[in-house]
């Protein structure tokens, strides 16, 4: 028992070390976004994170969860994130990150989702996290052309990469979201 629990004690250790760094990679002293990003990235990140712990997944899946953003958000490269996390958390959040030097969307968009295709289950597992927490802000979208957009995007992931996952709890609470949307 002694064991089992030092084990929790030092995964959630790791975790907030995640927590840590992506606040010191986003925000100056003040709290202040050093990222272009408008939308709050850590507080979207930690809640991906918990969403994540919630279900219960490892803690490197959560890890990764917390950290979805700091290679296109704050430049961080994926070599940094394997010194400081592990090659496992740095191999899912480059593949749920979007290449910024792909400027058309559409292809933009079918690199990501072939990445995280082949990087398999996990990576899928977050990006669901991640869709799931950016679902209310759609409603912000500057248009309804621009959320057309977003929401076409959203149901190819959902039809083409998230079925990966499709044996999730997680898969059936995005499920309910798309259902709001198609």
């Amino acid at each position: 028992m002694k064991q089992e629990i030092d084990q929790i004690k030092q995964g959630h250790a790791e975790i907030q070390k995640a927590i840590k760094y992506l606040v010191d990679s986003c925000l100056d002293e003040n709290g202040i976004s050093k990222i272009a990003n408008p939308k709050p990235v850590v507080l979207h990140s930690i809640r991906v994170g918990i969403n994540l712990l919630n279900y219960k997944y490892s803690k490197e899946i959560v890890i990764a969860g917390i950290l979805h953003d700091v290679i296109e958000d704050a430049e961080i490269s994926k070599e940094k994130i394997a010194e400081k996390f592990g090659n496992k958390i740095a191999a899912i959040v480059w593949a749920v990150s979007h290449d910024v030097d792909i400027a058309d969307d559409q292809l933009r968009t079918k690199t990501l989702h072939a990445k995280m295709q082949e990087a398999g289950k996990d990576t899928v597992i977050v990006s669901i996290a991640d869709h799931i927490d950016n679902f209310p802000y759609l409603i912000y979208a500057k248009d309804d052309e621009e959320r057309e957009w977003v929401r076409a995007k959203w149901l190819k992931f959902f039809d083409e990469v998230a079925l990966l996952a499709k044996d999730e709890p997680i898969y059936e609470e995005l499920k309910e979201k798309i259902e709001k949307i198609r």
